[in-house]
């Protein structure tokens, strides 16, 4: 099968480098170079790095119009596969290619449409999610879909930990469900119209309001884990948080650190206590506290805020 592929970020790489092997992968459609550092240099999208590895035409728009179609009708896909592009499909081009867009969208469908479901996922408590391989349409994330893969959701789960199980459900999803259409022994089950949306995620979502119970602000490091991560402030200064524990339901005054032990420290929340493991103060590395409390004198009764 000849596909175009459509990716931005390592979840979609990491797609891209497993169906190559399957698939004849004709050209790759991705954002736009970014600038980073104090230098600017410029960056390449994860999907246009692991592309040029294997020398197939790279593609990047503003916006997809009608240089895109030009591609489209160049190559000639039998599908386009779209992965985290991170823009719609305009409704013109949807059934150019013979099997048209095929979507890998990292939730159980109808659930968690939109831009980031694998932190949500997490975020809202869920215990489990997956992978839905679904048939684009004008709609975002509201096409019908061909399969879904589902994965547990543990109290140790991270965004990272899911986004590397979800990408290998992904990308096995993926080639069953092209493998299915070449054969023509493929279903489409139509998604209900109402379903649930993951909003963008975005930095000032990470702070910690220690006000709340032990259970939203775990959801919230594990949900934030490893972007943008959880967040306090101690002594004026930044400490990031990337893993607590449950440790008592005594309450006492939120935000307040009550105890300082050598492998960690613990701090009063809404509803009980909880046991900071893993950290990162501005300027620092990330470490654990066992390793933190070595080079930094952390007092008993200090408020986070």
């Amino acid at each position: 099968m000849n596909i175009i592929f459509m990716g931005t970020p390592k979840f979609a790489r990491y797609i891209l480098e497993k169906i190559n092997l399957t698939v004849n992968v004709k050209a790759v459609v991705t954002r736009l170079d970014s600038k980073s550092g104090r230098g600017k240099k410029i960056k390449f999208p994860p999907v246009k790095e692991e592309a040029l590895k294997y020398n197939i035409p790279v593609y990047q728009f503003e916006k997809l119009d009608d240089e895109f179609e030009k591609v489209l009708n160049l190559y000639k896909p039998d599908a386009v596969v779209v992965v985290a592009y991170g823009k719609l499909i305009p409704k013109k081009y949807l059934d150019l290619p013979k099997y048209g867009f095929i979507n890998v969208h990292a939730s159980i469908l109808p659930n968690l449409r939109g831009a980031a479901p694998i932190h949500h996922a997490i975020l809202s408590g869920f215990d489990e999610t997956g992978v839905s391989i679904m048939k684009m349409n004008e709609g975002l994330d509201m096409g019908d879909v061909y399969y879904v893969d589902k994965v547990s959701i543990t109290n140790f789960t991270t965004t990272g930990s899911l986004e590397n199980e979800l990408k290998e459900c992904g990308q096995k999803a993926l080639i069953k469900v092209l493998s299915s259409l070449e054969k023509d022994e493929y279903s489409l089950k139509p998604q209900p119209i109402k379903g649930t949306y993951a909003s963008k995620i975005t930095k000032d979502m990470a702070y910690i309001d220690w006000s709340k119970t032990k259970k939203e602000i775990d959801l919230l490091v594990r949900g934030l884990n490893p972007y943008p991560v959880a967040y306090t402030n101690l002594n004026d200064k930044r400490l990031k948080i990337f893993e607590v524990e449950d440790y008592s339901n005594k309450v006492l005054n939120a935000g307040e650190i009550v105890e300082v032990e050598k492998d960690y420290f613990l701090v009063a929340c809404g509803d009980g206590v909880l046991k900071i493991k893993e950290v990162q103060l501005m300027g620092k590395r990330k470490m654990e506290v066992k390793e933190f409390l070595k080079g930094y004198e952390l007092t008993k009764g200090t408020i986070l805020c």
